[in-house]
């Protein structure tokens, strides 16, 4: 079935790894390309005017790409109870990042958010070489002291997921839905363009002719993805152990964490903790969506993280207050 908004340039088109996509073009001459991943029920173009900003604030010459994951966006579905964690998520990550290191002489940047930063810190774990630096906005992870408030937030977003309206009569109408309330909608929203984009290209004709559109998405397959995601705890066990693997450049970015579907900001100092080179960064402005809520802000800090071999990196803490970037 078409998309709502007609396809923007398919995943997987002129020589593209499976289920990626140009976000934004390259520049003369090339170098390092940037691979954006989303979070849990979003899709690669959500983040368009993200890589519009990145391209603009030249951190990536070799063009932004994006990729859908398995359940979102054009990828193809999951199946029933799938997936069980999110290690295919992250080997669809490596194999994505492969096929994007051979057009970017070996420099790619992962930008990934929430589900998407999570799944590639455990891609690079599992693999390691395949990013030059990792910029993860608020990787999903618990503190093992606190795994009832954890699991409390993992049954708090499942069930939020679960019950997702799924159908609807317009594109507009999807896009008044998300933009009436949090986290899309409000003061700390999305921008209007983001809005736009999620609304548009996550839908597609339900094809009975109805013109009626349904998510792609699925309730219940975002609602899996979230428990899915209690069993990739990367700071627990061998998952936590396996993040001495990542060697790259990490910035570990977080929102201010307010209430229980943003708790995982709170854990970043320990994620990067994990890392033998990591930065925290903390945005007091913004929340889980703060990628999709000051792209060019975000574009600024990413391009910060590239400093040339032999140029002083970001320091391992920065505190952002509430003035924009």
């Amino acid at each position: 079935a078409m998309e709502a908004g007609g396809p923007p340039g398919r995943a997987g088109a002129g020589g593209l790894p499976a289920g990626v996509r140009g976000l934004a073009p390259a520049r003369a001459g090339g170098g390092a390309a940037a691979l954006v991943v989303h979070a849990a029920g979003l899709h690669a173009e959500a983040y368009r005017e993200l890589a519009e900003a990145l391209a603009a604030a030249g951190a990536a010459p070799g063009g932004v790409f994006g990729l859908d994951l398995r359940g979102h966006g054009d990828a193809a579905d999951l199946g029933p109870g799938e997936p069980l964690d999110w290690e295919p998520f992250a080997a669809e990550i490596a194999a994505a990042a492969r096929g994007l290191r051979a057009r970017s002489g070996g420099r790619l940047v992962l930008v990934g958010h929430s589900l998407g930063a999570t799944s590639g810190l455990l891609a690079e774990a599992r693999c390691p070489g395949l990013f030059w630096r990792m910029f993860c906005f608020e990787p999903v992870a618990f503190d093992p002291a606190q795994q009832e408030e954890g699991e409390a937030a993992t049954q708090f977003l499942s069930r939020n997921a679960a019950r997702r309206r799924a159908e609807f009569g317009s594109v507009e109408e999807a896009r008044r839905r998300l933009g009436s309330k949090p986290p899309f909608g409000g003061p700390g929203g999305v921008t209007p363009r983001a809005l736009q984009d999620i609304a548009r290209h996550s839908l597609r004709e339900i094809g009975d002719g109805s013109g009626r559109l349904r998510l792609k998405c699925s309730p219940a397959e975002e609602s899996q993805t979230y428990i899915a995601g209690s069993r990739s705890n990367i700071l627990q066990g061998e998952n936590r152990r396996s993040l001495e693997r990542v060697r790259c450049p990490v910035v570990i970015a977080a929102g201010t964490g307010v209430g229980l579907a943003n708790g995982i900001a709170g854990v970043a100092g320990q994620v990067a903790a994990c890392l033998p080179d990591a930065r925290v960064e903390r945005f007091e402005a913004l929340g889980h969506y703060g990628l999709l809520q000051d792209p060019e802000g975000m574009a600024a800090r990413v391009n910060a993280l590239l400093a040339p071999e032999g140029s002083p990196l970001p320091p391992r803490y920065l505190h952002f207050g509430r003035s924009r970037l």
